[in-house]
């Protein structure tokens, strides 16, 4: 890919979304846009929380695959269309930086920590030092085709620099895709404690939504 493409918000949360079953579900992977929509549509361990419909859906599919980011499979006794990514492809990921940017892509600007610890069900980072290290190389001037990610600056209240995907644009068109409004601990929570909860509630929700895109294409 000789330079890197700017893509719509439907196309990097349907790209995101993509990577990340691969990843995860690799039994539910290829999949069928009614898949991939409810995939875009969960509310857990995404931000901002999307509807988007089908077309809109199929026209994001549509997008990528023109920019060589996505392709459709028949698969054998099927006449079903479905899709896969070429995201590791086309802008020569490793493992380790696909789990970053999909992660960017599904849930906006997060910071090392939260990278490092929401990518487990994806790959293994053996501490943050390991995490910091795959994000700056993701960030690196000289990377082909274009650097990926960028920090951004600190604003009052932060403690830690948050990282963006740059598959937007420039860093003010892709911040401008992510309200910055994050959810917040309940008070009086413990903070690993209201961390277990919200994972266990996200792991529930996204089961749930994967068992009722399976019964729609059986029922359909």
């Amino acid at each position: 890919m000789a330079a890197l493409p700017i893509l719509s918000s439907v196309e990097i949360r349907v790209l995101g979304a993509l990577s990340e079953k691969e990843m995860t579900t690799p039994e539910y992977y290829p999949m069928t846009v009614n898949a991939v929509r409810v995939a875009c549509n969960q509310k857990s361990n995404r931000h901002p929380v999307v509807e988007y419909s089908d077309e809109e859906v199929l026209s994001a599919l549509d997008g990528l695959r023109a920019k060589d980011l996505a392709k459709v499979v028949v698969q054998t006794g099927s006449r079903t269309k479905k899709y896969i990514h070429r995201f590791r492809e086309a802008l020569h990921l490793n493992r380790q930086e696909q789990a970053v940017i999909t992660l960017l892509c599904l849930r906006g600007p997060q910071t090392i920590g939260e990278l490092r610890g929401r990518s487990e069900r994806m790959v293994t980072f053996e501490d943050l030092g390991e995490t910091l290290r795959v994000v700056e190389d993701l960030a690196a001037a000289g990377r082909i085709p274009a650097p990926l990610v960028t920090f951004l600056e600190r604003v009052p209240g932060q403690k830690e620099q948050r990282v963006l995907h740059l598959l937007a644009g420039d860093v003010e068109e892709a911040a401008a895709y992510y309200p910055e409004t994050q959810p917040s601990v309940s008070p009086g929570a413990a903070p690993e404690e209201s961390g277990e909860l919200r994972q266990r509630i996200e792991d529930l929700e996204e089961r749930v939504a994967r068992l009722e895109a399976i019964l729609k294409e059986l029922g359909g």
